[in-house]
C-alpha cells in the first residue's frame, strides 16, 4: 500500500470469531427467556418466528456478499438489512421478556457498530 493511502483494512478472521464466539450465545439466551414464555404470552411465538427471519436474513449474508462484484457495497447494504431485521426481532422480543432485550443488546450494539465502520469504510475508499 503506498504512503499516504486511505484504504483500510479492518478485521480479521480469528478477531470476527472471537467477537462472534461471545456475542451468539446471547442470542441464545435471548430466545431462551421468550421460548420459556411462549405458553403465557400470545406474542412470544410470533417473536420466535420473527427471529427466525431475522437469522435466516444473518445467514444469507455470506452467499449475497461473496457472489456480488462490488462486495464492500453488498456487505454494507446486507448489514443495514441485518440491522433492521434485528432491531425487529429485538422489538418482538421486548414485547415478551424485557430480560430477553437486554440479552440482545450486545449483539445489536456490536451490529450498529461493525455497519458503522462498513460505511465509514465505503466512504473513504471511494
Amino acid at each position: 500500500m503506498p504512503l499516504g493511502s486511505t484504504r483500510i483494512r479492518i478485521g480479521s478472521p480469528r478477531r470476527y470469531t472471537a467477537e462472534t464466539g461471545r456475542l451468539h450465545p446471547t442470542l441464545g439466551i435471548a430466545s431462551a427467556y421468550v421460548w420459556r414464555e411462549r405458553k403465557h404470552v400470545p406474542f412470544a411465538k410470533m417473536a420466535l418466528i420473527i427471529f427466525a427471519a431475522h437469522l435466516l436474513v444473518n445467514i444469507s449474508w455470506v452467499p449475497v456478499v461473496q457472489a456480488t462484484h462490488r462486495p464492500l457495497i453488498a456487505s454494507v447494504v446486507m448489514d443495514i438489512t441485518v440491522d433492521i431485521a434485528s432491531l425487529i426481532a429485538a422489538s418482538a422480543y421486548g414485547r415478551v421478556s424485557r430480560s430477553a432485550l437486554l440479552w440482545l443488546v450486545p449483539y445489536l450494539s456490536w451490529d450498529l457498530f461493525t455497519t458503522t465502520i462498513k460505511i465509514w469504510r465505503l466512504l473513504l475508499n471511494n
